[in-house]
């Protein structure tokens, strides 16, 4: 029997929302969802976009709102996600596929661009493979689920790392989404996804296939994409650079030049902020008024006060006093992020240690400067781990001096051990990479006879050198040792000439250092980023580290703001 589909708007469209018209179809029992914008004459192949666990097409929209501009676009609510109802059972990855096709040939669409992101790519790659026909070009963003990490607890460590390294409006529509689809859905359906093996379809795919990651996403890692590719001949991978896992939502045109054919003014479309057709109300410009002369009060007068504090209710009182708590609860969720990163990585590299021998390797055809990383206290190198997978992948051999162990040494004793093993592996012409009191001891090692011709600059992340006040709080001598008063550090403050080979980076807030890291005679570079600890994985400090590495000339005292990563293509 056949089943007309029911069009109405979507529920709950937002005044930038792209979708023009929600379409539900039943399907072998199944009610799917189809959300549309308007189609557009002579127009590329339509778009399909199939979302992943847990979530709903609301963070397709910045890429939908891209794409408009060029074809038609379609996103895919699945079964129990979003607005669609709950099936009685549980679905697997091909019942989902055959519900996607079922619902795009009722739709009428076919040899589409079908997009799936994190699940949504086994959905759509097993779509693809089981109905051929009905996809023209497949493109996975983020596929899951990484062969080497299929398990439930992996799979939740690594979504809990992309969470910190994603911006709060992404967190905010995901965390919403997870709440409405519930804990016993999301559960039954992440069985099935972790059952399914996506390097198993993909051979069955006939189509084009494109392969793409956030540059920083901890879900997909290269090596993932690389074993996929090696399976589907002749698949093209792609990077997102400075985003993680949800790569469309933070840089839409980027993911919109994978999705749309190569040529034809595809770099036209990504440039285009919205979809032409849709008209929106111009916002209305508020007039601006003159600023009243506030005319001198008579010797004598009395100053009238009204309202709160003096100000009236039409003042400015209660929104200072508003800003003002608008800036401590920023400031405190900024700390609590700061410490929710650094446990992460604390219990992520005891369950999961890495090789450092791997990054200690030069890369192929590389003969660039061997870099050294320098952790803070209570820090082992694995904290560094963002840092030393970027560099590396630039070309550099990065080299752990292990016997540092968690850092808890006093600053000359820790730089006597990086100076031995400088020694014992015949370092030359080094890159230290420290980060908090890891900067110190590099500082300190540029000033031993012997030690500093083998280093040729230290770039240093948020570290303390003219100490933290907070030191004097606690009665451990490992943390007292920053305090302002200290004999190390005063030492290291009155010593000037090596400060032109270093560069200091630091957070425009960094709890841990309120009187910041601000060096004499460096060259400084402050992040537009917030915390001490969370700023290693901050796409900004990898870019910034760049420009730190590649800039041979020494500076005086030159203080600059970080460079935004370009956007990629």
């Amino acid at each position: 029997m056949a089943t007309f589909p029911k069009a109405r708007s979507p529920r709950g469209r937002s005044p930038r929302s792209p979708w023009e018209r929600r379409d539900r179809f039943a399907v072998d029992g199944l009610q799917v969802d189809v959300l549309s914008t308007g189609r557009l004459r002579g127009s590329d192949a339509p778009v399909v976009l199939v979302h992943g666990i847990g979530v709903s097409p609301r963070y397709f929209e910045p890429l939908a709102a891209v794409l408009a501009a060029r074809t038609a676009v379609h996103a895919i609510e699945l079964p129990g996600f979003g607005t669609t109802p709950r099936p009685r059972r549980t679905l697997s990855i091909p019942e989902f596929a055959d519900a996607v096709a079922g619902a795009l040939r009722r739709a009428g669409l076919d040899e589409v661009v079908l997009v799936g992101q994190s699940m949504g790519c086994q959905i759509a790659a097993e779509a693809a493979a089981r109905h051929p026909g009905l996809a023209g070009t497949l493109v996975l963003l983020g596929p899951t689920v990484n062969d080497r990490e299929r398990s439930a607890p992996r799979q939740g460590l690594r979504l809990a790392q992309d969470m910190l390294r994603e911006s709060a409006a992404a967190n905010a529509v995901v965390l919403s989404d997870y709440f409405r689809a519930g804990p016993v859905w999301y559960f039954r359906t992440l069985g099935a996804m972790l059952e399914h093996r996506l390097e198993d379809a993909l051979p069955r795919v006939r189509c084009p296939v494109r392969l793409a990651r956030g540059a920083l996403d901890p879900i997909a890692p290269p090596d993932w994409l690389e074993r996929l590719r090696r399976v589907s001949p002749g698949a093209a991978v792609s990077e997102v650079p400075g985003q993680a896992h949800l790569a469309m939502f933070g840089d839409p045109r980027a993911v919109c030049r994978l999705c749309l054919p190569a040529g034809r003014g595809a770099d036209d479309a990504a440039a285009a902020p919205s979809a032409p057709e849709v008209q929106r109300p111009r916002r209305r410009e508020p007039r601006r008024r003159e600023p009243r002369r506030r005319e001198p009060r008579p010797a004598g007068a009395s100053r009238r006060r009204t309202g709160w504090r003096g100000t009236g209710w039409r003042g400015t009182g209660w929104r200072r006093a508003l800003g003002w708590l608008r800036e401590r609860v920023r400031l405190g969720v900024a700390w609590a992020l700061d410490y929710a990163y650094v446990g992460y990585w604390q219990v992520h590299g005891f369950l999961f240690p890495r090789e450092a021998a791997a990054y200690a390797r030069r890369p192929e055809g590389s003969a660039r400067q061997p870099v050294v990383l320098l952790p803070g206290i209570y820090e082992n190198w694995q904290f560094m781990h963002p840092v030393a997978e970027h560099l590396h992948r630039a070309g550099h051999p990065v080299h752990v001096v292990s016997r540092l162990g968690y850092n808890r040494g006093t600053v000359p004793a820790m730089a006597a051990l990086v100076a031995a093993f400088l020694e014992e592996r015949g370092l030359h012409d080094v890159i230290l990479v420290a980060h908090s009191k890891g900067g110190l001891i590099g500082k300190y090692l540029m000033t031993m006879p012997g030690a500093s011709d083998r280093v040729s600059r230290l770039v240093a992340v948020n570290s303390p050198f003219s100490g933290s006040v907070y030191a004097d709080f606690f009665l451990i001598p490992s943390i007292r040792a920053f305090s302002p008063r200290n004999a190390t550090l005063r030492q290291l403050r009155e010593n000037l000439h090596v400060n032109e080979r270093i560069t200091s980076i630091y957070a425009s807030f960094d709890p841990h250092i309120p009187g910041g890291s601000r060096l004499a005679g460096a060259t400084n570079v402050e992040l537009e980023a917030m915390g001490h600890f969370r700023v290693i994985g901050d796409a900004r400090l990898l870019a910034a580290l760049d420009d730190a590495i590649s800039d041979d000339t020494p500076h005086d005292d030159v203080s600059r703001p970080a460079q935004t990563p370009p956007e990629g293509g």
